[in-house]
């Protein structure tokens, strides 16, 4: 580091100095798990430090992409030494971070579960969808009162965020314009292999999950998916197959989905009335 920095005459920050020494003692011990993922012979990688030195950088200056990160790291004389990039070393291209993250990703493992996304918007701004009357949004919201009105996503719609849907987590929390974000989740390193948001309904967060398992459908053939009873849906599972059906079942095997399929039995019928009443309560 001393000769680094006397070559351009140039004193690294204290603030970068004190995240380099922590950092520095926690790769040296991955080190040898490292050494594992690459092969002995044919052409020398880039270091895996490096790349999550780079990472790391791009969260603590948030950095947008990782195109700009190598972009960055071509002319920012500060980041070029926390990465330990020579004067003279070109950066990698920005692939080499997707590539480098498809090795440590699990080929049998995921987990899959979506949340709401609480929209820019306020139920102020719902008006009807036969509305045409024009009128601005009031900021101070004089006059508003939408108590008492029955409203839904057939027939109301927000004026300032026409994307947004009205949804509620549960029966007992109101309901909030919002979006339907989905992630998917490697189970050994915690990774989150991909996401999805888009316009909450009762199918979103099933259709979302098989959108985003499709698409590690050439990482893994047949990878088991973990999750909550709100995918306890016929198509989710015969979608999975039925190495997945019975992997999902194996804690509840007297458990049906629950939109058709046999007769419920005593154990099975209190599964299948809770997901109806969760259906019931999602808005519009």
């Amino acid at each position: 580091m001393r000769r680094w920095c006397s070559r351009i005459g140039c004193r690294p920050t204290i603030r970068s100095g004190r995240i380099r020494r922590l950092v520095d003692p926690i790769l040296r011990d991955l080190s040898p798990q490292f050494e594992a993922l690459y092969s002995e012979t044919g052409r020398p990688s880039i270091p895996p430090e490096q790349l999550l030195r780079a990472l790391l950088l791009q969260l603590l200056y948030s950095i947008r992409s990782e195109r700009q990160l190598v972009e960055q790291l071509e002319y920012n004389l500060l980041y070029r030494w926390f990465v330990g990039l020579d004067l003279e070393a070109s950066a990698w291209h920005a692939t080499t971070f997707t590539k480098n993250r498809q090795r440590l990703l699990s080929r049998e493992h995921f987990s899959v579960d979506g949340t709401l996304l609480e929209a820019w918007a306020s139920q102020e701004s719902v008006r009807p969808k036969d509305d045409d009357s024009g009128r601005p949004v009031d900021p101070a919201n004089d006059g508003v009162s939408f108590h008492g009105e029955t409203r839904s996503n057939a027939t109301h719609r927000s004026v300032t965020d026409l994307d947004a849907r009205m949804a509620r987590k549960s029966c007992n929390t109101a309901s909030i314009l919002a979006y339907q974000a989905s992630a998917l989740v490697d189970n050994r390193h915690g990774l989150v292999v991909n996401t999805v948001v888009s316009s909450p309904s009762g199918r979103a967060e099933v259709e979302d999950a098989l959108c985003l398992l499709q698409g590690i459908a050439g990482v893994t053939a047949c990878p088991t998916v973990g999750a909550d009873k709100g995918y306890d849906t016929r198509d989710f599972v015969e979608a999975r197959g039925r190495r997945a059906s019975r992997r999902m079942w194996r804690r509840r095997p007297r458990a049906a989905p629950s939109t058709g399929g046999p007769p419920a039995t005593r154990a099975t019928r209190s599964v299948s009335g809770r997901a109806r009443k969760s259906r019931k309560c999602s808005a519009g």
